[in-house]
């Protein structure tokens, strides 16, 4: 899991900014990648308190976003 986007820049404001995760999930039956991501994005903004966007890493398709997340992100857990 890496954080990436505002979170990890100078204008990070805490009490208004959202946490950016990129996330890798090991293979598995889609259904239950469905409900593993929506658990771990629950349970990360319970525990932050803060609005959490998940990002899956091979969803990212767009050379440019692409390019812009891996300039920023920083790893955070790895399992």
């Amino acid at each position: 899991m890496h954080l990436f986007c505002s979170a990890v820049r100078d204008d990070f404001e805490p009490s208004r900014s959202d946490l950016d995760l990129l996330v890798e999930f090991q293979p598995i039956e889609p259904g239950a990648l469905v409900r593993a991501y929506f658990g771990l994005e629950q349970q990360l903004a319970s525990i932050t308190c803060k609005s959490v966007d998940l990002v899956m890493a091979d969803a990212v398709h767009n050379p440019y976003v692409r390019r812009t997340i891996e300039a920023s992100k920083q790893l955070i857990d790895e399992a």
